[in-house]
């Protein structure tokens, strides 16, 4: 989880904890207080977290599907290339004797 976040997070559920001590200790001749607003900002901060947190996830998941697919391109430009460029060389170099073949005269 990105580190910015995080502290957003903590301060918003310290400040709405801060609010319902405030709330609880409130005496009944003193005027209501209302702490819709942090729990409000709690909820956003937690639902930015979880959004990121899928974010993240997916693209792990690409990333590493890309992985994959780099890593049997790599493969196939180490084993079968080299292995390729013999079989052309040989092919080649055989048509290139062919053609020197002279027909009996």
């Amino acid at each position: 989880m990105p580190s910015k976040i995080r502290p957003q997070l903590e301060l918003r559920q310290g400040e709405y904890a801060g609010c319902r001590e405030r709330a609880a200790q409130a005496g009944p001749d003193d005027l209501p207080v209302d702490c819709s607003g942090y729990a409000r900002a709690v909820e956003q901060a937690t639902e930015r977290i979880e959004q990121i947190q899928l974010w993240q996830q997916r693209i792990d998941a690409e990333a590493s599907e890309f992985s994959g697919v780099a890593g049997r391109f790599a493969a196939l430009l180490a084993d079968d290339l080299p292995r390729m460029e013999e079989h052309l060389a040989a092919m080649i170099a055989s048509l290139e004797a062919a053609r020197r073949v002279q027909a009996p005269s």
